[in-house]
């Protein structure tokens, strides 16, 4: 079995949601381990307990059920002790008052649109995470506190918290929950595509190495609002350590460096894609330069 990069903790009822999480990482290229692989007669804590010792980081998606989840609070805190805890909110709850200092990205607004820029900002310091527990740099700060002083060891230092209230019943009772497991994604660098605005970066998509599709509206894994830009505009495809470009059709047609593309054609890094009036520039990046 492979070695554990992601350990996601969420409750049982919160699973659909849990669920569309754990898919849109795979699209990211992260082979995606769920509990219902458990076999007969397996003991599950003993599993559980090695795969979230073993894990670089552990998403834990807060809820208004996870949040009375005595096993989830469990493996939070196990994972903040760790400091490999990766907090995110899936719906506008009262998190555990051990938690209300920590900074947690919001994705409560999230529908699974990977191209969304707050998923982005997660997935990157999510790669940035990972990266630090496989270089042996994700341990617990061990300096003593005074008693009763929890410090703060969120492996997501950078996250802005919408959420400051915090006040929570410690009298819950046990329940089931379901696990994700994602195992470490292969590649050390990420294919990036990004839109320039004014000479700027304006957002930057990870490119899935399954492929992405570009169009102007979903289910496009990368969503352009342009009107130049086709329902399905192009496809993105990784061979090996290439991207390859395959227009599906397109009404403007789909140019790289100002040529247009009419067969399977690679895109060189720092090449220019244009997609109507948006132009997307090809870069190979690592998590800590992304």
């Amino acid at each position: 079995m492979s070695e554990t990069d992601i350990f996601v903790s969420y409750s049982k009822e919160d699973r659909a949601k849990a669920r569309l999480v754990a898919h849109c990482l795979e699209r990211e290229g992260f082979h995606v381990w769920w509990d219902v692989e458990l076999q007969s007669g397996e003991s599950f804590d003993l599993i559980i307990e090695r795969h979230l010792a073993e894990a670089k980081a552990v998403v834990v998606l807060w809820s208004p059920r996870s949040v009375s989840s005595r096993w989830v609070r469990a493996e939070a805190s196990n994972a903040d002790r760790a400091g490999k805890l990766a907090p995110v909110i899936i719906e506008p709850c009262v998190r555990p008052i051990i938690f209300e200092l920590l900074h947690t990205i919001d994705l409560s607004h999230w529908d699974g649109d990977i191209s969304d820029p707050t998923w982005q900002n997660f997935l990157l310091d999510l790669h940035r995470t990972v990266q630090k527990g496989a270089n042996g740099s994700g341990q617990a700060d061990q300096t003593s506190h005074a008693p009763g002083v929890h410090p703060s060891r969120s492996a997501f230092p950078a996250f802005s918290d919408p959420h400051k209230n915090a006040v929570s019943d410690h009298n819950e009772t046990w329940e089931a929950t379901q696990f994700s497991i994602l195992p470490k994604a292969k590649q050390e660098c990420v294919h990036y595509l990004q839109l320039i605005v004014d000479g700027r970066v304006e957002r930057q998509f990870p490119v899935n190495p399954l492929g992405s599709d570009i169009g102007r509206i979903t289910p496009a894994d990368i969503t352009l609002s342009d009107k130049q830009v086709s329902r399905r505009h192009c496809r993105i495809e990784q061979n090996g350590d290439e991207l390859l470009v395959v227009d599906l059709g397109s009404t403007n047609g789909t140019f790289i460096d100002g040529v247009r593309v009419s067969d399977k054609t690679t895109l060189p890094v720092g090449s220019t894609l244009m997609i109507g009036a948006c132009r997307l520039v090809h870069k190979l990046l690592t998590p800590v330069d992304s």
